[in-house]
């Protein structure tokens, strides 16, 4: 047995001359210090980023700075339906729900029914063409899966009945819009193990709004780290920080590119700055409104796009102003605490051949025909401020902040009866 002893202390001698060696190393005074590990920002094409983002992230978070537009392509590829298969949505009422899902599922729903799931939310009354095409292209994408593979498109909105609400009723549900988008993405998805892609206005994914809680916070309270979050760069967010990556994207011909960083290691100091909003600087451009300090959106990723993807909204619907019994809900609503109607500014031009989407509901062409009927006066398929007769007054309404105009990005803000520092509470 002494040879085996012997091969202990050899063992151990090895072993201790090795930690010794170790400590001289580590206590050499020339000796770099090791820092976290920087990943190399990855440009890559759009579609590719996302998906990749799924193998870690449960949920990825889209701002509305990136048009519908190339939502609609992210639905129509295969790996979406395969991976991902829930999209949720800003601007839609949950109390219609199931009008969504009949259509998704291919009934025969008739546009003016299919309009209360974005009409009836108590969000903005001015919905693009996007939102419907959206659905469209999940329509058609549906019809050719099995009922169990099918993509399930989620109303974030409360559910809300205006024929029965009161004030109380409206106030309640312009106060908990996040929190019952929140409560639908952790009771309806991550607990049943699904992913979702979340659609909704970027400062929605702050985990510091003054007054309140929104999506994000309230969502990653339960699930910690579940949002990766991709910002669109716009007029909105455009950090000079991002401008290496616009001309690396631009050097590889690619029309929808996304920045992000490489998986693991912490990002490029450029590429945290270039996926950071910043409501200070928006504040500062006159473009947010805050009480207490802006908003600060941390995201993960930045969406450039070139042509033909300019990020940019098309035209807004016209119902809320052709439309003049629909008008006038807007109006009664108003009255309880819903939105205000859209105005008709002075050099805001209507086009009905903008309007010749790909709307696969029936009624929207014969709809869209006896809107401009109504207030085309001259015929010529172009709705004017000079011939616009306002149906809820005796004289155009003169309101800004309708169709056309930009208005302040806060959300809730511009479109809500709430102080941006009133408290939403759980």
């Amino acid at each position: 047995m002494e040879w085996m002893k012997r091969i202990v202390i050899m063992i151990t001698v090895a072993l201790g001359a090795l930690a010794f060696g170790s400590s001289l190393i580590a206590q050499t005074p020339d000796q770099p210090k090791l820092s976290p590990a920087v990943a190399r920002t990855i440009v890559q094409p759009v579609a590719d980023g996302i998906f990749a983002a799924f193998n870690t992230y449960p949920l990825v978070g889209i701002d509305h700075a990136v048009p519908e537009e190339i939502l609609i392509g992210l639905v129509r590829d295969p790996r979406f339906a395969r991976t991902v298969g829930n999209l949720v949505v800003e601007g839609g009422s949950s109390f219609r729900q199931d009008v969504v899902d009949r259509y998704l599922a291919g009934d025969p729903v008739p546009y003016v029914q299919l309009r209360t799931a974005w009409g009836d939310a108590i969000g903005p009354t001015v919905a693009g063409g996007g939102f419907p095409r959206l659905l469209t292209a999940v329509r058609t994408v549906n019809s050719g899966l099995p009922p169990a593979d099918r993509i399930r498109v989620w109303m974030g909105e409360p559910p809300l009945d205006w024929a029965t609400a009161g004030a109380e009723d409206v106030a309640n549900a312009m106060i908990s819009r996040d929190r019952n988008a929140a409560h639908l993405i952790v009771d309806d998805i991550l607990a049943n193990g699904r992913k979702a892609l979340v659609y909704y206005g970027g400062f929605h994914f702050s985990r510091n709004f003054p007054g309140g809680e929104m999506l994000r916070s309230y969502v990653e309270a339960v699930h910690p780290r579940a949002f990766y979050i991709v910002l669109g760069y716009s007029e909105i967010h455009k950090p000079a920080a991002c401008q290496p990556y616009r001309e690396r994207a631009a050097k590889q011909s690619l029309s929808l590119a996304l920045a992000a960083p490489a998986p693991g290691g912490t990002p490029e100091p450029s590429m945290q700055a270039c996926a950071t909003l910043d409501g200070a600087d928006l504040v500062a451009r006159g473009m947010f409104l805050s009480r207490g300090d802006p908003p600060v959106v941390e995201g993960n990723a930045v969406l450039f796009a070139g042509p033909p993807f300019p990020l940019e909204a098309g035209p807004a619907l016209p119902d809320a102003l052709l439309d003049d019994e629909y008008r006038r809900e807007i109006a009664r609503r108003s009255r309880i605490g819903g939105p205000l109607p859209p105005g008709f500014r002075a050099d805001l031009v209507l086009r009905k051949a903008d309007y010749a989407l790909d709307i696969d509901a029936p009624g929207y062409a014969d709809r869209l025909g006896a809107m401009f009927t109504a207030h085309d006066k001259n015929g010529d398929g172009v709705v004017t401020a000079g011939e616009y007769v306002d149906p809820i007054s005796s004289a155009n309404s003169g309101q800004t902040g309708g169709i056309g105009s930009p208005a302040p990005v806060g959300i809730p803000g511009a479109f809500t009866t709430r102080p941006l520092d009133s408290p939403a509470k759980p």
